[in-house]
């Protein structure tokens, strides 16, 4: 299968930020095929030309660069239609993967962070076949699957928004261009693929989601279902 990339960064400097690329250059080598990493600046961030150095110097390189000004009110969201738009020239074989720099700008829990952010990317980066298997029957695939109360406007997602899709699936079966940014805000871009693809063509892989108890950035929400935090000697 051609595996393919989108990639939000807000390149705030920092901790998490250089966990986050980290994370990113130790899988890069898996994505074969169209690979965009959009990178959102204000005055609190790098600039462009100092985050696409930055990647490049950790070994992200033959990636599609987009720059765009950072949305204080709905971050990845802002953007996530046009980042699809450069990909609708959809291939049957072609699955890809939507993930972004994740705790950059917030104080949380590093270790609670750097947990949730390594679960996300060894799920679904960890077995490529087991991935590619959930196409035989699914559109889209990931981790951490929530599903919401009766009535809720959207669905289901998968918590923290890493997830994989297939490109024809999405753009051809459904209203991929349905996004609610007006009343969500910035949550719009973790609950876009469950408002667009219904649950039973969701495939969940790695960990199922810790449920209505903990927050996910407490470190309860992972102790509770067996995941130990990040750098912990048992860590996997």
């Amino acid at each position: 299968m051609k595996r393919s990339l989108i990639y939000y960064l807000y390149p705030v400097e920092g901790e998490m930020l250089r966990f986050n690329i980290q994370m990113l250059s130790k899988y890069w080598k898996l994505f074969n095929y169209r690979k965009l990493i959009c990178i959102a600046t204000d005055n609190r961030s790098m600039t462009f030309e100092q985050a696409s150095k930055y990647l490049k110097d950790q070994g992200i390189s033959g990636a599609d660069f987009l720059c765009k000004n950072n949305s204080r009110r709905n971050g990845e969201a802002e953007y996530l239609l046009e980042l699809l738009q450069h990909l609708t020239k959809s291939n049957d074989d072609e699955i890809v993967f939507y993930a972004h720099a994740k705790g950059v700008c917030r104080k949380r829990p590093v270790k609670v962070l750097k947990t949730w952010i390594s679960c996300m990317y060894g799920a679904n980066l960890n077995d490529l076949k087991l991935i590619e298997s959930c196409f035989e029957e699914h559109d889209c695939a990931g981790t951490f699957r929530f599903k919401s109360n009766k009535g809720s406007s959207t669905p289901w997602f998968y918590a923290g928004n890493f997830y994989w899709f297939k490109s024809s699936a999405l753009f051809n079966k459904y209203h991929w261009h349905k996004i609610d940014i007006k009343n969500k805000k910035r949550w719009a871009a973790e609950q876009y693929i469950g408002s667009v693809i219904p649950i039973e063509k969701s495939a969940e892989v790695g960990y199922p989601f810790p449920g209505w108890g903990p927050s996910m950035y407490t470190e309860e929400a992972y102790t509770n279902i067996g995941i130990p935090l990040y750098g912990a000697a048992d860590w996997a």
